[in-house]
């Protein structure tokens, strides 16, 4: 039986990995789920019910990027770890870029990375052996 891999876990965990964009640019990412940023309130106010709708409806990833762009750009600012990420409103220093520079293939990965569909775990919990 294979040792558990509770070091390596660890790390990744706390530490991220690194991820190459759709655009080329590599970052390193925290697994850090819409879901989870919800739960610990970590999103506005002002965006929580767009987070709860992204949640909760199946859609196109088009139509999701077009309704959603605010709730992606806030959740790949709080994932992306390297280089960091700025709001649009701020000037990045040397090593930092804006979030305004990543375009919508790149927040779209990222979402897309960092997020598992209700329904594949749904799908998942059902399946599972109890």
């Amino acid at each position: 039986m294979p040792k558990s891999n509770i070091a390596e876990w660890r790390a990744k965990k706390s530490e991220g990995e690194w991820k190459e964009l759709p655009s080329g640019l590599r970052v390193r990412v925290k697994k850090l789920s819409l879901l989870q940023m919800v739960c610990a309130g970590s999103i506005p106010t002002s965006l929580a019910t767009q987070a709860d709708d992204l949640l909760r409806k199946s859609m196109s990833p088009k139509d999701a990027i077009l309704k959603y762009l605010d709730v992606m750009r806030h959740h790949a600012i709080a994932a992306i770890q390297e280089p960091r990420v700025v709001p649009a409103d701020q000037t990045p220093a040397d090593g930092e870029i804006s979030i305004a520079e990543l375009d919508t293939d790149d927040l779209l990965a990222v979402f897309n990375w960092l997020n598992t569909s209700p329904a594949t775990l749904l799908s998942f919990l059902e399946t599972a052996p109890t």
